[in-house]
């Protein structure tokens, strides 16, 4: 068992905090991108090309 004390412990759960918030930003940004891949650039072509239930997840909505 590791004690790091209060401002090492601190300092690593706010670290994990970040981590978190950058996953959360990634999946965002990934969600935008697939969003705009659909929708703007080959619409036609995402949602032919893909399974109903994959379009439906990557872009998190029904079609």
């Amino acid at each position: 068992m590791n004690h790091y004390g209060p401002l090492p412990g601190a300092k690593r759960y706010a670290e994990l905090l970040h981590l978190i918030e950058f996953c959360f930003n990634c999946a965002n940004n990934h969600s935008l991108f697939l969003n705009y891949v659909a929708y703007v650039t080959d619409r036609d072509y995402f949602h032919n090309s893909m399974p109903e239930a994959l379009v439906d997840i990557s872009l998190g909505c029904k079609t």
